[in-house]
């Protein structure tokens, strides 16, 4: 049985790329394309690993970490991989604290990188503050 993944991002060439590459994977790809879509899918729950950017049309992705900790939905997801442009490093410690297991940039995005940061998050070999996968040390 293929793993559900939920990609919450509001750009279309992104969410387009993302959905391709996961799919492309084995993955059954839910998407949504703003905050209130993505809150709406998260509260059914289900899925095996989510991919939220932080800066979304209605709701943003901090609000969305926000509100499923404070009210997880009764089918739980697995782990929230925090996907976003902003380098501000409060929003890393923000999001992690607020329930994200990763944040990953997206700049300079190798995409197998990407997909195998998804897979070792959902299977918890990963710790919640990891670096940024994508750029050379």
């Amino acid at each position: 049985m293929a793993k559900k993944i939920l990609v919450v991002e509001d750009h279309p060439s992104v969410r387009t790329m993302l959905v391709s590459l996961f799919r492309n994977h084995g993955y059954e790809v839910t998407e949504a394309h703003d905050g209130h879509d993505g809150l709406a899918l998260l509260r059914q729950g289900g899925f095996d690993a989510v991919l939220l950017d932080l800066k979304l049309p209605t709701i943003d992705g901090f609000s969305i970490l926000k509100l499923l900790h404070e009210q997880p939905p009764k089918n739980p997801n697995g782990p929230i991989i925090v996907f976003s442009n902003t380098g501000d490093e409060s929003a890393k410690q923000q999001s992690l604290e607020f329930g994200a297991a990763s944040f990953v940039h997206k700049e300079n995005l190798d995409t197998l990188k990407l997909v195998e940061q998804v897979e070792a998050t959902m299977a918890h070999k990963v710790p919640t503050s990891t670096t940024n996968p994508f750029t050379q040390a």
